[in-house]
């Protein structure tokens, strides 16, 4: 990866354009776990390539220089000390500490990001000033289940951390001023995107209670000029099953763009699912006849309501046989994108997952595309799969050196 991103200033001379200085990200520094006797290769040859200026080219068995390279690093804190992190390596770097941000920080922020949205698009002064409330109640939320649901070995999903928090935000931001007129539609909303953030991820009904206790709470405390309109009880909130989507109501002639709203019927939902689903087996000459019961609604609304942010990823807890891969290809279709599965064959290598991921990735690119690639557990051959699979969802960098300059080209 370090060769494929430089210019080569000779033939053992590396480093950016004359000029210029190259920045190499590396993140979480001290995850590499030490070996039995406690050596780190991978740190340590990083600290060859910062002391040394450069690093061994394995293939010919020479030296390779390089200038012009400044390496920027993170990694958590144990205490004061980073983990696993030797001191030779340490040494090189200047530590500069990032403390967690107070609770009066985050909500300043929050306020000013969701606050001038609303400005900017001109929402109304109603839902303008819900801004203090919904960023308070949030951030009360986020508290209690940072509190209450926390990771397990039978619920390593449960990771909660100020990305959930950032996800919630820009779900308050995806409906439009026609459509977020009041206080009473902001409140739905609200209670919408932080039941997609964090209840889709708990497994248990008696957490999935408690979670709606918390919810409830935060609306109570935060909304009560609302308590006398609308009903905020557990009951209220399960048996209302609030729900938006950008697909139950067709675009009129005058519309491009998608509409995040209300579900005000769900009757009218299902009929318009049934539809998708038959337009679906049509053009894809398939023949799926999907029933949809309110579990199985609520899971396409999820899935749709993933696929419609860009660079959110989704991952279905369940064993085989649920109806996973059938409703991914359903929400896929709805959400006007194009799905990819792998072709799994037999001797199938790493580099053939690399040549497949390539040609999905150049289709993307090239034709400018949406596309919903579909891994499940059998298509794991190899624990190096997670490799390419993680650097591809990270993107960036860490998948260019895929290609060769063809490629690149093209």
């Amino acid at each position: 990866a370090v060769v494929s991103t430089q210019s080569t200033g000779g033939r053992d001379l590396m480093g950016p354009p004359v000029g210029k200085t190259l920045v190499m990200f590396i993140e979480d520094l001290n995850m590499p776990l030490p070996e039995q006797y406690g050596a780190q290769p991978p740190l340590e040859f990083i600290r060859q390539f910062i002391g040394n200026d450069g690093f061994y080219d394995i293939n010919r068995y020479s030296w390779k220089s390089v200038d012009d390279v400044t390496i920027a690093a993170t990694c958590t804190l144990s205490g004061r000390v980073p983990v696993n992190i030797p001191s030779r390596l340490l040494q090189y770097f200047s530590v500069i500490n990032m403390p967690t941000p107070t609770l009066a920080t985050t909500q300043h922020i929050l306020e000013a990001k969701l606050g001038r949205y609303y400005i900017i698009n001109s929402f109304p002064e109603e839902v303008q000033r819900t801004v203090t409330q919904l960023c308070t109640a949030g951030l009360y939320l986020y508290q209690q289940v940072m509190a209450s649901f926390k990771p397990k070995p039978s619920r390593l999903h449960y990771m909660f951390n100020m990305h959930s928090l950032r996800q919630f935000y820009l779900g308050m931001m995806d409906c439009s001023a026609a459509d977020l007129t009041s206080q009473d539609a902001v409140v739905r909303l609200y209670a919408h995107e932080t039941a997609r953030v964090y209840c889709d991820k708990l497994t248990s009904e008696e957490e999935r209670e408690r979670f709606a206790g918390y919810q409830v709470d935060s609306m109570q405390k935060y909304f009560k000029e609302l308590a006398t309109k609308m009903v905020f009880t557990k009951r209220h909130v399960n048996e209302a099953k609030i729900m938006f989507t950008d697909f139950h109501i067709q675009l009129s002639s005058e519309e491009t763009v998608k509409r995040y709203r209300i579900v005000p019927d769900n009757k009218q939902l299902i009929q318009t699912l049934t539809d998708m689903q038959n337009r679906f087996n049509v053009s894809e000459s398939q023949d799926y006849h999907l029933v949809f019961f309110n579990d199985a609604v609520q899971h396409l609304v999820r899935l749709c309501r993933a696929l419609r942010h860009k660079g959110l990823h989704v991952i279905q807890l369940g064993v085989g046989g649920t109806g996973r891969s059938s409703s991914a290809r359903l929400a896929t279709f709805i959400s006007g994108s194009t799905y990819y599965e792998l072709n799994i064959r037999r001797n199938y290598t790493l580099y053939d997952l690399r040549d497949d991921l390539k040609a999905i990735l150049l289709k993307c690119g090239s034709q400018k595309k949406m596309c919903t690639l579909f891994i499940s557990e059998l298509h794991i051959l190899q624990d190096e799969f997670m490799c390419d699979i993680e650097a591809l969802m990270c993107g960036g960098g860490q998948i260019e050196h895929w290609f060769d300059n063809e490629e690149k080209e093209y």
